[in-house]
């Protein structure tokens, strides 16, 4: 489970390298907006924390930087019983819950940290990208992105602290992930997770 990321902290921060091309100039401003506001830390949202967070994904053929609610939201509204802000990865394509966004609408999250019972788990410095699900839901009569961070099993040092970590998505998997003509089956999820071997064992705790 990880309930606190974020995007380094103050003005100038930078999105993973390697991504393909944004609006440079609406992204920028977006993302310089919402730094502002929370500092760079990403939030859980809810009925009285109204907060959106950085996410991206590919509409209409085009990659784009939005902000979206953190906690899917289920046939229209945000579940009570259970929450919605992780999705593990070995319940893709079972949970009737995950399935439909991971067949057609993945997104990742920019981050250069996240956090897990207390402790502060940064990749080198340098920022990353996480797996994420969504889709669009009516909120307060706005049409707003609601996402779920998905996580995968804990490696290496994560693992010492916690069972799972966020499923951290290389720049090699990127375009494949966020591809929304690319099927989320098997494949696609089997591919993803041997590639986030890697950063996943490089992740350590800061300082």
């Amino acid at each position: 489970m990880c309930a606190s990321y974020g995007l380094g902290g103050g003005e100038g921060m930078e999105l993973p390298a390697g991504l393909p091309q944004l609006d440079d100039r609406e992204d920028a401003t977006r993302l310089a907006a919402w730094v502002s506001e929370y500092d760079g830390q990403a939030r859980i949202a809810g009925r009285r924390a109204l907060n959106y967070n950085p996410v991206i994904l590919q509409r209409d053929s085009r990659l784009r930087l939005d902000l979206g609610w953190w906690s899917l939201w289920i046939a229209g509204r945000l579940r009570k019983e259970y929450s919605t802000f992780n999705a593990r990865d070995d319940k893709l394509m079972t949970s009737p819950w995950w399935r439909a966004p991971f067949a057609s609408t993945r997104a990742l999250l920019p981050a250069t940290w996240y956090v897990e019972k207390g402790k502060r788990f940064e990749l080198a410095g340098e920022p990353f990208t996480i797996a994420a699900l969504y889709n669009v839901a009516d909120i307060d009569g706005v049409a707003r992105i609601t996402y779920t961070m998905v996580t995968r099993a804990a490696v290496a040092e994560a693992s010492t602290v916690h069972p799972r970590m966020p499923l951290v998505v290389p720049e090699s998997m990127r375009e494949s992930w966020l591809d929304q003509q690319q099927a989320g089956d098997a494949g696609l999820l089997s591919a993803t997770i041997a590639s986030s071997e890697a950063p996943s064992a490089a992740m350590a705790i800061a300082g």
